[in-house]
């Protein structure tokens, strides 16, 4: 598939456990990668949850990759963004999501 100039991977989709302010949550995420440059990712929308899409269909959010998630993240609430939801440890595979 070619789609932004980018070879994309095949929807990667399943529940996947996260850590939310207030709750533990499984949420059916489903996404693809660009497998070239640049690197982006698409998710699908999921209803009522941090994945839904922003008004006017504004692009949602910016990820990118860390060798510290945890002082990167300390960093950008230094700045007075919001951790939403994280899906791991401190450690291997740590995913967070994070608003301004």
């Amino acid at each position: 598939m070619n789609f932004f100039g980018c070879k994309w991977c095949g929807e990667i989709s399943g529940p996947v456990p996260v850590t939310l302010p207030d709750a533990e949550a499984v949420v059916e995420l489903g996404c693809v990668f660009s497998t070239t440059t640049p690197r982006l990712e698409i998710v699908r929308r999921v209803p009522g949850t941090l994945w839904e899409p922003a008004a006017g269909g504004a692009v949602h959010h910016v990820g990118y990759w860390s060798d510290d998630v945890a002082a990167d993240a300390a960093e950008l609430e230094r700045h007075g963004f919001v951790r939403e939801a994280t899906r791991g440890h401190t450690g291997e595979n740590y995913i967070l999501f994070i608003e301004h």
